[in-house]
């Protein structure tokens, strides 16, 4: 007997239609007895709950099955409902086997049966209830979750006494649900299936209709052995309970493993923090790769092989590579934890500790400093002369930079109004770190980086092709990645514009994202939350549907105000379009923001001015590490490289031009670097030669002509050598078009022009220095004063009580935790109030240090804080001694002292 439970008063309602009259076409068994109750809203033409015997009907829009019983208007999230649903369906459909199907919303702990006629739910604590009465000591063999994001630790640890396996998905289920039709005739044909082989044949036949039938990349289904599932519950709260015991030493590792784990309702884009949910094998395995302490490497080692013994069967899209089939939920700092965790979800262990990680997180609750370094010429920024942006990030435990930026809106007389409309928002990529099995973690490591951004100003603009605005396209969905041609750099493949979704028709406004496939251009998926709640669900769009994308303002403190925008209308494809536009004229702002584990966050903006033809023909590049820039027309593609070249054409593929670098070009000149390309180019007519300047640099312009297997083609090449870097600029194309051959590069020539980038353009804050064992970051604020005995210090110009002290020794036979405490004597000899922490084990940089944190008061009165560090490193001792006053001394521990200290390289 497989009791399905259909709460489908709600949004689901057509969904629910569609599925039972699958189920009808599947026929029926003499061996297998499929029993619906389903709640539908009255619209729908149906009054109340129903319950339905399945017969087999192949008419697929009308519900044929056999009407048990009218039950009138319930409540699907009263777990009494569900109770006595169980209970009556065990004693009126007795059998060998029982399967129970949960249909309807989800959000993994937070809840399952959304109805929307009662504004209720069942809750994990009330459907546990639920399933004690009803089942009255039976075990179900089978459970399932056609339901959104389920496939959580949590929901498979309250199941666990009440059945044998549970199939759920850790990601957003699509509208149509499960492919009812092809797995109940796989039980029909097999009615003597176990709880493991149906859930196996379901997981095979999801992965066919979605992944190959409707090619959607990002699906997941599992089917999981319940009677495993208390090891990996086991497992995770000894892990819980080691990460928590030692958090100064765990915290970053942590942090960087969580952020590198594979996250799942990333449709919903800035909003997917609402649910926060990571695959728990992933999650171990990146940390205990990362771990610095064997035991915890161990007990992350523990956590995958209990998951692997458990999961039956797991499948996902390419687009979520690395999930494993148990999610698990992992807010990333306190602003985004739900507490009502602590009440509906089962994990007691790990909910302790996601206090007292979050709990730690807020005591280090500095933000990074972010500094800007703008390059941009005097002249308006534009599609011909883009935005430079160098940036500074100082800071430990960062785990998102971002840029962002917009405009600063005008007035009725042509006055800034005070409010900045917010227009892009694009998370920056670190330099990634390779795990193990190669796959790429990208987390941004502790101490210092430069860095640049270019802006081209062209932002997204969707239109239905006769309204528009501009919108912010926040980084969705992962899997292959698409260049953005605004940016042209690697960004996700898929991104989602938020806003207000109506049906045609109704004024049932819902909160709706829609995703757009970068590759493509076209909407792949319109998932939307059921008014009043987060549940999650997919719409399908209709002609004549609207959506009015949020319009987005930043005020001062960060915080964001959001106002609907200009409503377009869904096509007879169901799609809305999209083009990357340039900005129009005016003022406009461009900024980087740095966030912390803890949540913290900080931001540095610049002000720029726009001048933009929106008909203009050309497109600026500028190259952001030789810092040349050039005209090429707007209708080719956007220049890349490709190993130490940079190419681009039309868009047809004709004609090509490739910039070839020569990052060492010292013994040559522009004449000994053309009698190289053309000793390269082989067989080719030289058609003329002659001197040229370009940007004040003398080079050599040679025009030539060859035969290639298409015909006839002609070209031009020009040479030239700057500050020991040789550039062979070469444009060629078929004769047919070699006047715009010549106009092209014309065009380029006449451009080209150099602009300082690249790093190293924030003298004024940090240098390096060089002493006799080790080298250093320094800001400009510390100069180095040398010490005696064995010490170098970096002391404050402003407060001599502010410094750095660094030494290197060899290695004492004493444990590290000893040789921190005899300088923490030598620390408090002779000073008032000297207290001196616990000694332990701290990570800074992917490095354990051991350290003491200290406090004493000076004659004065002033209260010092310090700490003292200590490290071996190649069979010598590091020691750093910090101070600073109390006032001063925990923002400038995180983002200068820690900072020299993860910089530091020993000589």
């Amino acid at each position: 007997t497989i009791l399905v439970y259909m709460a489908g008063d709600n949004d689901l309602a057509s969904a629910a239609s569609t599925n039972i009259n699958q189920m009808e076409a599947a026929g029926q068994s003499d061996d297998v007895q499929l029993i619906v109750q389903a709640d539908l809203p009255s619209s729908n033409g149906q009054t109340g709950a129903v319950r339905y015997l399945i017969n087999e009907d192949n008419n697929s829009q009308e519900i044929n099955s056999t009407l048990i019983a009218e039950l009138g208007e319930i409540n699907m999230g009263d777990e009494t409902t569900l109770s006595d649903f169980l209970a009556w369906g065990v004693q009126t459909y007795p059998a060998q086997r029982y399967g129970l199907v949960m249909w309807n919303h989800g959000i993994g702990w937070n809840g399952v049966a959304f109805d929307d006629g009662a504004a209720d739910q069942l809750t994990l604590p009330e459907m546990n209830r639920a399933l004690q009465i009803g089942l009255g000591g039976q075990t179900l063999d089978f459970v399932g979750f056609d339901a959104c994001l389920m496939g959580q630790l949590d929901v498979y640890t309250m199941l666990a006494p009440f059945a044998n396996t549970a199939v759920a998905s850790e990601e957003l289920t699509p509208v149509l649900g499960w492919p009812y039709t092809p797995w109940l005739d796989q039980l029909y044909a097999n009615p003597t299936s176990n709880g493991h082989e149906l859930g196996q044949t379901l997981v095979d036949q999801f992965m066919e209709l979605y992944e190959t039938e409707l090619e959607n990349d990002f699906v997941t289904l599992s089917a999981v052995n319940l009677q495993q599932i208390g090891q990996v519950e086991t497992a995770v709260n000894d892990l819980a309970q080691l990460l928590q015991e030692e958090l100064d030493f765990t915290a970053s590792t942590v942090g960087n493993a969580r952020s590198g784990a594979e996250s799942f309702a990333q449709a919903y884009g800035v909003s997917a923090d609402t649910y926060s949910a990571i695959d728990l094998h992933h999650f171990s395995q990146i940390l205990g790769e990362r771990a610095l302490d064997l035991t915890i490497t161990e007990q992350a080692v523990a956590v995958q092989e209990a998951i692997d013994a458990a999961v039956i069967s797991s499948r996902h899209g390419s687009g979520l590579r690395e999930a494993a089939g148990i999610a698990l939920y992992f807010p990333r700092n306190s602003r985004v934890y739900d507490a009502n965790y602590a009440q509906n979800g089962t994990l007691a262990a790990w909910n302790s500790f996601l206090e007292a990680y979050h709990a730690h997180g807020r005591g280090s609750a500095v933000p990074p400093r972010v500094e800007l370094s703008p390059t941009s010429p005097e002249e308006p920024i534009g599609l011909n002369n883009p935005a430079h942006l160098n940036f500074q990030i100082i800071g430990r435990d960062v785990t998102q930079v971002a840029l962002f930026g917009g405009w600063y809106e005008i007035d009725a007389v042509g006055e800034r109004s005070g409010r900045r409309l917010l227009l892009e928002y694009d998370p920056l990529i670190p330099e990634p770190t390779r795990l193990r099995d190669g796959s790429a973690l990208y987390t941004w490591r502790d101490g210092l980086h430069e860095d640049f951004y270019i802006w081209s100003t062209q932002v997204t603009y969707l239109t239905d092709g006769e309204n528009g605005q501009f919108v912010v396209m926040w980084p969705s969905l992962g899997g292959d990645s698409a260049s953005d041609p605004s940016k042209g750099n690697e960004q996700p493949r898929h991104r989602t514009v938020q806003g207000t979704y109506t049906r045609i028709g109704t004024d049932n406004q819902l909160r709706a994202n829609l995703v757009f496939d970068l590759d493509t251009g076209k909407i792949t998926a319109v998932w939307a939350t059921a008014t009043g709640t987060a549940t999650p669900f997919e719409l399908s769009p209709l002609v004549g549907d609207t959506f009015q994308a949020d319009a987005l303002y930043l005020n001062d403190d960060g915080t964001l105000e959001t106002e609907r925008g200009v409503p377009l209308t869904i096509d007879i494809n169901g799609q809305l379009s999209y083009e990357w536009r340039s900005l129009p004229s005016g003022d406009y702002f461009l900024g980087i923001e740095a966030e912390n584990i803890a949540g913290s966050k900080s931001q540095a903006t610049t002000d720029f001015t726009v001048v933009n033809e929106e008909t203009a023909a050309q497109r600026a590049y500028l190259d952001p590490y030789l810092g040349f820039q050039f005209i090429y027309p707007a209708t080719w593609y956007r220049p890349i490289y490709q190993d130490s070249a940079l190419y681009t054409s039309d868009r047809n593929g004709e004609t090509r031009l490739q910039i070839t670098i020569y990052d060492d070009a010292s013994g040559l000149n522009a004449l000994k670097l053309k009698q190289e390309t053309l000793a390269q180019f082989g067989g080719v007519d030289i058609l003329h030669e002659s001197p040229i300047v370009i940007d004040n640099h003398s080079g050599e312009l040679t025009a030539y002509g060859y035969a290639s297997a298409t015909g006839g083609r002609t070209g031009q090449f020009v040479t030239m050598v700057r500050d020991g870097v040789g550039y062979v600029i070469d444009i060629d194309g078929p004769i047919s078009a070699e006047d715009n051959t010549i106009e092209t590069i014309t065009m380029l020539l006449e451009s080209w022009s150099y602009r300082p980038v690249g790093d190293g353009l924030f003298p004024n804050e940090w240098g390096r220095i060089t002493l006799a064992d080790f080298t250093v970051p320094q800001p400009e604020e510390f100069p180095y004063q040398p010490a005696e005995g064995g010490w170098e210090r970096f002391v404050a110009t402003n407060d001599s009580q502010i410094f750095v002290a660094l030494r290197i020794d060899e290695r004492e036979a004493l444990p590290l935790a000893d040789i921190v405490a005899k300088w923490s004597a030598v620390a408090g000899n002779g000073v008032v109030d000297y207290e001196a922490s616990e000694i332990g084990r701290f990570v800074l940089a992917e490095q354990v240090w051991w350290r003491q944190d200290f406090a004493y008061t000076t004659d004065n009165g002033t209260e010092i804080w310090g700490f003292l560090l200590v490290q071996e490193r190649d069979g010598q001792q590091i020691v750093a001694w910090a101070e600073a006053p109390a006032t001063v001394y925990t923002e400038l521990e995180q983002t200068i002292f820690e900072v020299m200290l993860a910089e530091l390289v020993k000589n």
